[in-house]
């Protein structure tokens, strides 16, 4: 049984899992490398997909905090959506799309006033976890992590191994890792 450590429990818990319900020892690519589909759940990264009715506690697992924005460690990538002014009937669902993500990752304040109406419009929300105590991408080997929706990889060590060693990622990927090790 893999011990989860102190970081590793906090991420989880914040998702609502422990460690007996996704923690893997070591991920560790080789061959052509490792790949994560979101719609693979028998991938061999094993992830486990959580579900949110909730942007602000999607926010929370995957987003930038709102804090970030306004202490200016973060500046907007974009003003806020049009539908920040209000939603009508006839809004598209690329407009209602656009101001989730801006909402998840940019600063929530504007678009706070249509959050229900996202939520009931959009939800539930669902975000891939893959939790490894040690994760070894080796060069030549990237890990590459694909599909249609957001992971969020959790671990207490990423050791990079060799120059082009690299994470792919084709969609909205957050890494809480504690700590990023690079070995020539």
């Amino acid at each position: 049984m893999t011990v989860a450590s102190p970081h590793i429990e906090k991420e989880l818990a914040r998702l609502g899992l422990k460690a007996a319900d996704v923690l893997q020892a070591r991920i560790e690519t080789s061959g052509g490398g490792l790949s994560i589909a979101a719609a693979d759940t028998a991938s061999p990264l094993r992830p486990v997909k959580v579900t949110t009715r909730s942007l602000s506690e999607l926010k929370a697992w995957i987003g930038n905090p709102d804090e970030h924005f306004e202490n200016g460690r973060l500046e907007a990538a974009a003003p806020a959506p049009a539908i920040a002014k209000g939603v009508t009937a006839e809004t598209e669902l690329s407009e209602l799309i656009e101001a989730a993500r801006h909402f998840v990752y940019d600063h929530s304040v504007p678009i706070e006033g249509s959050r229900t109406l996202l939520e009931d419009k959009l939800g539930p929300f669902e975000v891939l976890v893959v939790a490894a105590t040690t994760i070894v991408v080796k060069a030549g080997h990237p890990l590459v992590i694909d599909g249609d929706k957001p992971v969020k990889l959790v671990a207490d060590e990423l050791i990079f191994e060799g120059g082009t060693a690299q994470i792919d990622s084709f969609v909205n990927l957050r890494m809480d890792i504690k700590n990023v090790v690079i070995k020539p």
